[in-house]
């Protein structure tokens, strides 16, 4: 992820969380002995913090930190990343070419059926009940 992009998107998140916990920028510093003036550049994006910094921030705001970074529906994972860095720098005509092309992989490697037999064989054999079967044709067909 960008600097700049994750500097912003955890200074939206910041000033949200903190204003919906009515803290003032003020008795957020005094909660995280960080100076008021850094803390009011961070809610702007003014400066780039340290990891102390946001465990500290987190901590007085009661949140995880990745609540203060990816918001409140959470965090993504590398192939999330990826994807969406895709479709910033990738046209919509070669967006949909690669769309089409991952679909053809699914099917042809069956990547979402080889992965719902394999949890479903594991279950069974451990006792665990029996996995939803997802053998049949799939929502990429």
């Amino acid at each position: 992820m960008w600097q700049k992009e994750l500097d912003e998107r955890f200074a939206r998140q910041v000033r949200a969380v903190r204003k919906e916990r009515g803290i003032t920028q003020r008795a957020l510093s005094a909660l995280t002995a960080i100076p008021v003036l850094r803390v009011t550049r961070m809610e702007t994006a003014g400066v780039s913090l340290r990891l102390y910094e946001a465990v500290s921030l987190a901590e007085a705001l009661e949140v995880k930190v990745d609540r203060l970074v990816y918001g409140p529906e959470g965090g993504k994972d590398r192939l999330d990343f990826l994807l969406d860095e895709v479709r910033r720098q990738v046209d919509p005509n070669t967006l949909g070419m690669l769309e089409m092309m991952l679909t053809g992989f699914v099917k042809m490697f069956g990547f979402i059926n080889q992965n719902a037999r394999h949890n479903a064989k594991k279950n069974s054999s451990s006792g665990a009940k029996k996995a939803p079967d997802f053998t049949q044709e799939s929502e990429y067909e």
